[in-house]
C-alpha cells in the first residue's frame, strides 16, 4: 500500500480565502482525486494562516514527481525513494496551486506488510 499526502499552509485572512484555496488546490490536484483529510484549520504556529491536508491516490512516486512538477522552483526533496518527502516554500513569484499558499509538504510512503489494523 502507498500513501501520498498534501499538507499546505496558506495566508487566509476570512472564509472565501479559505475557500478559494481549497477550491483552487482540488482542481489543480484534480487528476490524483484529492480527498480531504480534515476541515481547514488555523496552523498552530501562525493563526493568521490556515492549514489543508489532502490525501491523494493513485499514491505513487510517478504522483509525487508529476505534483512537484507543478511548480517546479522552490521544492527542497529531503528524502530518496521508495519514501519521498519534499517542502515548497514560496519564494519571490513562484506559486503553488494557488497564489495564497505559503508552504506545502507532500509525502510518499511505500508500507509493506500487516499493519495493526489488519488484525
Amino acid at each position: 500500500m502507498s500513501i501520498l499526502f498534501l499538507r499546505l499552509i496558506a495566508e487566509c485572512p476570512d472564509a472565501s480565502a479559505i475557500e478559494s484555496v481549497d477550491l483552487d488546490a482540488r482542481s489543480r490536484l484534480q487528476p490524483w482525486h484529492p480527498q480531504i483529510d480534515a476541515a481547514p484549520a488555523p496552523y498552530w504556529k501562525l493563526p493568521e494562516h490556515v492549514e489543508f491536508t489532502y490525501h491523494l491516490s493513485p499514491g505513487s512516486a510517478e504522483a509525487h514527481v508529476a505534483i512537484t512538477a507543478l511548480e517546479p522552483g522552490g521544492w527542497d526533496h529531503r528524502n530518496p525513494d521508495p519514501d519521498a518527502s519534499s517542502v515548497w516554500n514560496k519564494s519571490g513569484d513562484l506559486s503553488f496551486l494557488h497564489w495564497r499558499v505559503v508552504w506545502a509538504e507532500l509525502g510518499f510512503v511505500e508500507t509493506t506488510g500487516a499493519t495493526s489494523r489488519d488484525g
